[in-house]
């Protein structure tokens, strides 16, 4: 059965229920649950092997090697092999600078403390980010089998945004997942959970066939399934790891952590928004970014930016998308007032950073590494940014000119409205998708995007465009109802959700089949004339010539009555391949494809490219202006 939305958090509602009533029974359930998947590997192993060794005793035993034992032995072999090589799945270490012992004596002496009140499995590596974050990472020396090696990985500008004790209280938070003191059993189901997320990951995108066989029906049942199960645990486990930081420093220095840590990444927030924006206005890479940066950090905020900050924040509620509770809920459970705006008690500004007493004189070597490495990074595509964004205020400027002398076509008045939404955001660009749908209001995008961008704001009235651009085109159907589904989901309108959700289920199935008929091409369809102008049809020509081995083309439409105002072509050519013409290095058939549909485009609807279909040929023939090209 797949996975989805209202499947995932209707069992983690179950799951809440079930542990609080029966807490024994629900651990007992995760454990074994998290034993299945190794118990699966291993019984496919044991089993390949058994037969691979009772085979051999078999042989032994009767001195009688006939063709077919040794065809299974090998078939056994090649099986075995198959599934090791699924198996040795390398994690990738996380990347940073790695902090030598020796220079951050600090540092270190309070990570030795932590680790040993909270008895913690020894950090191996501490690696400096250029990130807002603290994160402590166990990376498995053997793959799914374990030994973990622990890293922890400290963000800069996290280090610069708070206070030594905050800090302190981050650190045990961090290493409270990992923890002997508390709950050895979390700390484990903490690891194996994201081990199997990384196991799913790595077969779907590994391009071992052999995993394809054996193990991703099962994992992508079980991954997305013990996941589920263990997130009941997997958010006790965050109140756990902050009541750890409570004990290590207070609930007050935890609490006040959690609190500047949000007002920051909001400062952060803006910061970045204001870096990027400047590359309207000067082609070089800004200098001195993250000096800068650290040098924010540390003004005060504003007291009209916290308030509505800090509002934004008390609004949201702990949800099913994230193990993490949400701040309100984080902050009751440590005691500390959070009735907004009355008793909030805000942080006191920091004096001296974490950054700034843990990493000493070396701080301002990082800094300078760091301003080093994003400009490095960032010169080529902000000098391209630049570039766009200088052509695209022409482009709009001319059809601003040209709106004031005539009005606008449908397409250029859309040309014009994703300009603005690109270069002024989506608030300035609604009244310009608004007038495209005006000029046709059956614009399949403009209603799209319009609705999206209504829902986006709360306006209730884009379901309606979302819906017409639905009916307009079935293929992006799913995704018009996904996104109605989410928004409502999301505004906590679950009733009104759920007949979305069923219309979305109904009309991912209409789009399958629809896209079915629409890539496939068979003497069985109905085709009519191109329809193309003489332009198209002529540049078409001229990139096909290229190619020697093409014999002759064939370009139609194919009817698809639920695409009637949506044109679907056929491109179908014959060509001829000669062993010589190979070894003279010429382009293989799958090549001269390949190349002609990166090349080929065609305005107004979609194009498929076929290779020769000789049953083809006689009925295209019939069709007006089919055969565009001969040699």
């Amino acid at each position: 059965m797949l996975w989805n939305r209202e499947r995932y958090e209707t069992l983690i509602q179950q799951l809440e229920t079930h542990a609080n009533r029966h807490p024994a029974v629900y651990r007992l359930q995760v454990r074994l649950l998290a034993g299945l998947g190794y118990a699966y590997l291993f019984i496919i192993l044991a089993g390949l092997i058994g037969l691979l060794v009772g085979l051999l005793w078999l042989i032994v035993s009767t001195q009688n090697v006939g063709r077919g034992s040794i065809q299974s032995i090998v078939l056994l072999i090649f099986l075995l092999v198959i599934i090791l090589q699924s198996l040795w799945i390398k994690f990738p270490r996380p990347n940073g600078l790695k902090l030598e012992r020796s220079h951050f004596p600090h540092l270190f002496g309070l990570i030795d403390d932590l680790t040993c009140k909270l008895q913690v499995p020894t950090i191996y590596h501490v690696l400096l980010t250029d990130e807002f974050n603290a994160s402590v990472c166990q990376v498995p020396r053997l793959g799914i089998l374990g030994w973990y090696e622990s890293y922890l990985i400290l963000g800069l500008p996290f280090m610069q945004a708070i206070s030594p004790d905050q800090f302190r209280a981050v650190l045990a938070h961090e290493f409270g997942h990992l923890s002997g003191n508390h709950s050895r059993f979390a700390g484990w189901i903490y690891r194996v959970r994201e081990s199997w997320l990384n196991v799913l990951d790595r077969l779907q995108n590994g391009g071992n066939h052999g995993s394809t066989w054996f193990f991703k029906p099962f994992f992508n049942w079980y991954a997305p399934f013990f996941y589920a199960y263990s997130f009941v645990l997997a958010r006790l486990d965050e109140y756990e790891a902050d009541r750890c930081a409570a004990q290590q420093t207070s609930p007050q220095q935890a609490a006040e952590a959690l609190l500047n840590i949000e007002l920051q990444s909001q400062k952060l927030h803006y910061y970045w928004e204001n870096v990027y924006e400047q590359v309207e206005h000067q082609i070089e890479v800004p200098a001195m970014v993250y000096s800068q940066l650290l040098s924010h950090l540390k003004t005060p905020i504003e007291s009209n930016n916290y308030q509505t900050w800090l509002e934004t924040a008390f609004a949201r509620k702990t949800n099913l998308a994230d193990t993490h509770p949400c701040l309100r809920d984080r902050l009751a459970a440590l005691g500390y007032p959070s009735d907004f705006p009355k008793r909030v008690h805000l942080p006191m500004p920091v004096a001296i950073t974490a950054a700034e007493k843990l990493l000493g004189r070396q701080l301002e070597q990082y800094v300078t590494q760091f301003d080093h490495n994003w400009k490095l990074a960032s010169e080529a595509p902000w000098k391209q940014q630049h570039v766009y964004i200088q052509e695209t205020r022409q482009a709009v400027k001319q059809l601003m000119q040209k709106s004031e002398v005539t009005p606008l076509t449908s397409d250029e008045a859309w040309e014009l409205s994703c300009y603005i939404n690109k270069l002024d955001g989506s608030k300035a660009a609604l009244p310009y998708f608004e007038a495209v749908i005006k000029l046709n209001n059956s614009h399949v995008a403009a209603n799209r995007v319009y609705g999206t961008l209504l829902l986006a704001e709360g306006n209730f009235t884009g379901i309606q465009y979302l819906e017409k651009a639905a009916a307009l085109n079935p293929k992006i159907a799913p995704d018009c109802y996904e996104t109605i589904y989410n928004q409502l989901h999301e505004q906590g309108k679950l009733e009104e959700a759920k007949a979305f959700l069923l219309k979305w289920k109904k009309h991912s199935k209409v789009a399958k089949t629809i896209e079915r008929k629409q890539f496939s091409i068979s003497p069985r369809d109905h085709f009519k004339p191109h329809g193309l102008g003489e332009e198209v049809v002529s540049h078409l020509c001229q990139q096909i010539a290229q190619y020697q081995q093409i014999k002759e083309a064939y370009l139609v439409q194919k009817v698809v009555k639920e695409l009637q105002d949506l044109p679907t072509y056929f491109l179908v050519i014959w060509y001829e391949f000669t062993f010589s013409q190979n070894l003279t290095g010429e382009p293989s058939i799958d090549q001269v494809q390949q190349k002609l549909t990166n090349e080929i485009s065609f305005l107004g609807g979609e194009y498929f490219l076929t290779i020769q279909i000789s049953s083809l040929r006689g009925k295209l023939r019939k069709i007006p202006g089919s055969n565009i090209y001969k040699r």
